[in-house]
């Protein structure tokens, strides 16, 4: 039995509907958008004694999906640090060039603020703290690699938290399949998943050559946020060119 991930796992083993609802009992399966599938928005008493079953785990022992361990204060303080290059206090597009899986979302979180072009520290404050409060630990998440028009496969695509983020991710990866899409594992569970937060986005390959601005030198960023992203419908697709 087959069931399409459009959940987010809380530190307590509890599956969630979005900001404004309210789950009608623990464990709940229901229906959640999440950034690399579509979501069905179902939410059946079926799928929700499923959904029991995989956080119990394969063992008969409950699961424990720990949330990460999110500092906003130190979080957006480092940013600052490390990104404010003229020294204004903020955060200008050319400034977040350094730190792509900041400026993948920088237009939302600024929205979310002044509007005024650029990230300041209040702004990727409250961006961290939704992390936090939303007490998050897994979100369902997969991706696809396209090179040169054409699904590239056998292709390593590594998730690599931005370092200001501190010490409250983990880097992930997975492979690409024939088709180009990439799956992300997360032990006891059978779909792909990855914690939310923002990312910089290294693609490798053993079998073709990959631009170093996909690797080495990567301008490719992401962030897998713990609700819904207005500015980043469907499917995650990465783009990739061997020549300029």
């Amino acid at each position: 039995m087959r069931i399409t991930p459009n959940e987010t796992f809380t530190e307590l083993g509890e599956m969630n509907r979005g900001p404004n609802l309210l789950p009608r009992r623990r464990r709940v399966w229901t229906g959640f958008a999440s950034t690399g599938f579509a979501s069905t928005g179902l939410a059946s008493t079926g799928f929700a004694l499923f959904a029991s079953l995989i956080l119990g785990g394969c063992m008969g022992r409950p699961a424990r999906i720990e949330a990460p361990d999110w500092d906003p204060d130190q979080s957006a303080d480092q940013a600052i640090t490390d990104l404010d290059r003229d020294g204004d206090g903020l955060l200008s597009m050319e400034e977040l060039t350094a730190a792509p899986g900041l400026k993948y979302n920088a237009k939302g979180l600024d929205a979310e603020g002044d509007n005024d072009g650029k990230l300041s520290r209040d702004e990727i404050y409250a961006r961290v703290k939704l992390y936090q409060d939303s007490r998050t630990g897994l979100k369902a998440f997969s991706c696809s690699v396209i090179l040169d028009k054409r699904p590239l496969s056998g292709a390593t695509v590594r998730l690599v938290p931005e370092p200001f983020l501190g010490n409250a991710l983990e880097p992930n990866e997975g492979i690409s399949d024939r088709g180009g899409q990439v799956r992300f594992q997360a032990e006891g569970f059978n779909m792909s998943l990855a914690k939310i937060g923002m990312y910089k986005v290294e693609i490798t390959s053993t079998n073709v050559k990959i631009p170093a601005t996909y690797n080495s030198a990567t301008t490719l960023g992401l962030e897998i946020p713990p609700v819904t992203d207005p500015y980043h419908q469907g499917p995650v697709v990465f783009h990739l060119k061997t020549k300029k």
